[in-house]
């Protein structure tokens, strides 16, 4: 029977039965010049946004102290292990006269190993609003890192790295569902370095890069020419209709799954391309169930197809749904759209000064109010259109979508209508293609 226990609860029982050197609700604190210190080599976040920063310091003060450890070098006494951005924020101020910022309360750590170090790098930047570039190099990190300590037999908070997933842990510290993370390492495994490098920019949503790193590398290299020849953004929009037209061209392959209908799709498989290129070996099917949609390993894998995909949203939704809601407070003088998207829990390109975004879903949108139309007029036109000589099935399929649109229905009554209609269109084109 399900207890609701995850990684973090193994990590903080762990924690509890460490040495006094490891996690505490206490710490040793001292002012330090800020000459003193230094920054850390390991830090591979961005260091952006200094003015901004440095003037709410002048107005309030130094509201966190910074975490360093004693290791003198030439650079200075101390390394700074979290607080860079503060640093310098300090140092800005002083620089313009504000002397009394020169001296700062820190936090002073135990000198830990390299990989200890790393790992509390990331902790420390675990709430930071970050970009995605910064996002797939702190997975990485974190991996390499998680890797190097089991491999070496270290282990992380009295927690031993060899008895369970480092998935679960990587989500566990990153703060993510092993989901999300499954999406990080299919982009940073299969992204090309080209797109890589837009991502990192801004120039490139993690939505559309999710679709794209499915693609192979050619379709993916294609697909980022015709952005650089036309100037225009991927949307995920794009990316989809891309991916969706390198499946078509891949059915045409001898496959094994070529004709294999999908169970929950309700049509082809269009990601058998996919399990050709990372489980057939030699003509066979090693490490892969087949088919996304049953497999047990289908929550953890980087493989899995977008079917699989929306049955592992709507199983952690469904978790998520017997917790205690949490709510996150808006902060009501920003502007971004983000705070007012329905897709706020789930979406990795949130940030505080988004504009525009082709996947935004206004979650305070209203319904719109059926409007009401002179239903004579429409019978006449019905009838009238009826009358009319009808001679191909695609006149019949437009007469009927005029008429679900224009029969007095309530929008999501039009709606549902449309729906079966498209998908007794999509059959008869399966039909077709059987035939």
């Amino acid at each position: 029977m399900a207890t609701g226990h995850s990684i973090l609860d193994t990590l903080n029982a762990a924690s509890k039965g460490a040495q006094p050197s490891g996690p505490s609700g206490k710490f040793r604190t001292k002012d330090l010049p800020i000459d003193q210190l230094y920054r850390n080599a390991g830090n591979f976040y961005a260091i952006v946004e200094i003015e901004e920063l440095a003037g709410m310091i002048l107005a309030s003060g130094l509201l966190e102290n910074l975490a360093v450890v004693y290791d003198p070098g030439p650079d200075g006494q101390y390394r700074i292990v979290s607080g860079e951005r503060r640093w310098d924020a300090l140092k800005l101020l002083v620089s313009r006269g504000h002397t009394e910022f020169s001296v700062a309360t820190c936090n002073v750590r135990a000198k830990r190993s390299p990989e200890e170090e790393t790992v509390d790098l990331i902790t420390a930047n675990s709430q930071r609003v970050k970009s995605i570039g910064d996002q797939l190099q702190e997975y990485t990190t974190l991996k390499a890192t998680l890797e190097t300590m089991r491999a070496t037999g270290q282990q992380l908070q009295g927690y031993d790295l060899t008895s369970g997933r480092l998935r679960d842990v990587i989500a566990a510290i990153l703060n993510k569902s092993t989901t999300k993370i499954a999406q990080i390492e299919r982009i940073t495994t299969h992204l090309i370095p080209e797109l890589k490098g837009l991502l990192d920019t801004g120039g490139l949503k993690f939505s559309a890069a999710y679709e794209l790193a499915g693609m192979d590398e050619d379709d993916q290299r294609a697909a980022f020419e015709r952005s650089q020849d036309t100037g225009v953004e991927i949307t995920h929009k794009d990316a989809a209709e891309a991916k969706q037209a390198t499946v078509t061209k891949q059915r045409d392959d001898v496959n094994p799954w070529a004709s294999r209908d999908c169970e929950v799709a309700n049509g082809p498989c269009e990601h058998y391309g996919v399990i050709k290129a990372n489980f057939v070996k030699k003509g066979d099917l090693i490490g892969c169930a087949g088919c996304c949609a049953w497999c047990t390993d289908r929550k953890t894998c980087p493989f899995r197809c977008e079917v699989a995909d929306r049955q592992v949203l709507a199983e952690e939704a469904k978790a998520a749904a017997k917790a205690a809601p949490v709510t996150q407070a808006e902060p009501k003088t920003l502007t971004s759209l983000c705070f007012s998207c329905d897709n706020w829990d789930t979406c990795m390109d949130r940030t505080d000064k988004t504009t525009a975004c082709d996947m935004h879903r206004n979650k305070n949108a209203k319904p719109a109010e059926p409007v009401a139309g002179p239903v004579v007029t429409y019978k006449a036109e019905i009838a009238e259109a009826v009358e009319k000589s009808v001679e191909t099935e695609a006149d019949q399929i437009d007469m009927i979508r005029w008429c679900v649109v224009n029969a007095g229905l309530e929008e999501a009554q039009a709606r549902a209508c449309l729906k079966m209609l498209d998908a007794l269109v999509a059959a008869w084109s399966l039909e077709g293609m059987n035939e």
